[in-house]
């Protein structure tokens, strides 16, 4: 560029850098790679750390959240409406007892069944479906039949359905088939596509796509999927699913799960509760364990950036003085025929600054175009919060500018003394 290099702060510094540029060219490569290597490890591990409430809540939608399962069979179900009532009502008193009460209340029934979907049809079989491989993988799916009459309680809506249409909602895949068949017989014709569903946080929980049917009765869906599942062990259960928020302090949160978990284990022992099992969660409990593991790995990112930000720097301070060392010679000619040392500092600032920000502003270019799928692996920790993603990738690359400046200034006093005669 004419309008560039002939001017004196320019030409030296162009003809030096295009006389070594195939050195120069594996030199910057490498800088620029570690750069993005420590801003990607910032901004995963910074994004994950900043975002473990997040991630935290979209595991445990509810502060204490109870699960009870219960057996179908072929012919039969253990589940009923009364043992609906005794579970409700033993963890009302225990609410009671404790002198707060429930808020944001959420009660639904659910059954779920892993399978494999091959154009419109599920296939629930255990052993096909934990025969997938490589090709067949992208086609397990996890599905949740959840009954219309608690869709409707809970989103507040006033759908219908007839015995053999069902809504669905998909997380993490598309669905646009007219019908799904299940267990081979069983048809349903896809009425409405939902745009949102009840939190449910087994979802979070799955690698693998997960599609909601809200039918009319998931009794008649948990038998039939049933039917061709001799294995007890993966045969499909209803699941009671209760959840809600208190006003409590995060440890008396925390005793109240625990004083819910000891009363439905009594239940268990005396026959009472007639569930196949159950469990108790408490987001406080989480909390701790949480903040560990993500914290941990914060500061392990922490750790590896300081590792690629030394050998950065090494990289970056013997580079500048190897080529000061060669282009020692080279100044001091100039200096011979008129060029003065302010017109080396000029040179060497129009030098540097080409060499030291050409990496950083590549490594800026690579790690926009690595955000989206940053974003995709932060998303299995159930981190989507988009925002808070950006807002640590821009101060990422802020800090690291600032760090990166600082480092040009003490390679380019460094070049200079080496370049004009002044070095010790």
């Amino acid at each position: 560029n004419k309008n560039y290099y002939y001017k004196k702060n320019h030409f030296v510094s162009v003809s030096s850098m295009a006389y070594r540029m195939k050195r120069n060219g594996a030199g910057l490569a490498s800088i620029c790679v570690l750069s993005t290597m420590i801003l990607v490890m910032i901004l995963g591990s910074g994004s994950l750390y900043f975002g473990a409430e997040d991630s935290l809540k979209a595991r445990y939608p509810k502060e204490i959240t109870v699960y009870t399962d219960y057996l179908v069979s072929q012919n039969e179900s253990d589940y009923s409406g009364e043992k609906t009532d005794n579970i409700l009502s033993e963890i009302d008193k225990v609410i009671y007892e404790q002198g707060t009460k429930a808020e944001n209340y959420e009660k639904y029934l659910s059954t779920e069944v892993f399978g494999m979907l091959e154009e419109d049809k599920l296939i629930t079989d255990p052993e096909t479906v934990n025969k997938a491989n490589l090709h067949t993988i992208e086609n397990v799916v996890k599905l949740y039949f959840v009954p219309l009459r608690d869709y409707n309680a809970i989103m507040g809506t006033n759908e219908t359905l007839e015995d053999d249409e069902a809504m669905i909602h998909c997380v993490r895949c598309n669905y646009d088939k007219p019908s799904i068949t299940i267990a081979d017989n069983s048809v349903l014709k896809i009425k409405k596509e939902l745009d949102s569903m009840m939190g449910s946080s087994d979802v979070s929980m799955d690698i693998v796509p997960s599609i909601f049917l809200v039918v009319n009765d998931i009794g008649d869906v948990c038998k039939t999927i049933n039917s061709e599942i001799s294995q007890e062990d993966y045969a499909s259960r209803i699941t009671l699913n209760i959840g809600f928020d208190t006003e409590q302090s995060s440890e008396e949160r925390i005793q109240l799960a625990d004083l819910i978990r000891q009363r439905i284990r009594q239940m268990d022992m005396d026959g009472t509760g007639g569930f196949y099992s159950y469990s108790v969660e408490s987001r406080d409990a989480q909390r701790s364990d949480f903040y560990a593991t993500y914290g941990g790995l914060f500061y392990l990112g922490i750790i590896l950036s300081i590792v690629f930000i030394i050998a950065t720097v090494l990289i970056i301070y013997y580079k500048q003085v190897t080529e000061g060392y060669e282009d020692e010679g080279r100044f001091d000619i100039m200096q011979k025929v008129g060029m003065t040392k302010e017109d080396i500092r000029k040179s060497i600032n129009s030098q540097m600054l080409t060499v030291f920000f050409l990496p950083l502003g590549a490594a800026a270019l690579h790690l926009c175009f690595a955000f989206p799928m940053v974003q995709k692996l932060l998303a299995l920790f159930n981190l989507r919060n988009t925002a808070l993603m950006i807002t640590v990738l821009g101060l990422s690359v802020l800090v690291f500018a600032v760090f990166y400046v600082a480092v040009y200034k003490i390679t380019s006093n460094a070049y200079y003394k080496i370049v004009s005669g002044n070095e010790e």
